[in-house]
């Protein structure tokens, strides 16, 4: 499972749910989320939706996992991660900070250099 901190929903593909079937009867529920991969225009297939119980090793929490047709992976979303205490988000202040095309500009080629190697 990938934890992606943009993404707002916690998913899971059909090859997986028919794996964790195997293991107890998880019925699904309907669901009427339109869910869209990043950047696309196209909503997901989704089967439907079930309630777990997740556990870290700081924590237990429940969460909706909308389950989407084929084999496409599975995606923890950010307030699941947080409720589970993976990740934590620090605010800090920024002062004097350049113009945000300004800093793209500097960065460039550094960032050029790692893509290219």
């Amino acid at each position: 499972m990938i934890l992606d901190t943009g993404a707002s929903t916690n998913i899971v593909d059909q090859d997986i749910y028919n794996k964790l079937s195997t293991y107890g009867d998880i019925r699904l529920q309907k669901s009427n989320a339109e869910l869209y991969a990043y950047n696309t225009d196209t909503p997901l297939r989704t089967l439907g939706k079930f309630t777990a119980i997740l556990e870290s090793k700081h924590k237990v929490t429940f969460a909706d996992i909308h389950v989407i047709k084929g084999n496409a992976g599975c995606l923890l979303s950010y307030k699941t991660a947080s409720d589970l205490l993976l990740i934590t988000l620090n605010i800090g202040t920024v002062n004097n900070c350049p113009l945000t095309s300004d800093l793209l500009l500097l960065n460039t080629p550094k960032f050029l250099m790692v893509l290219e190697n």
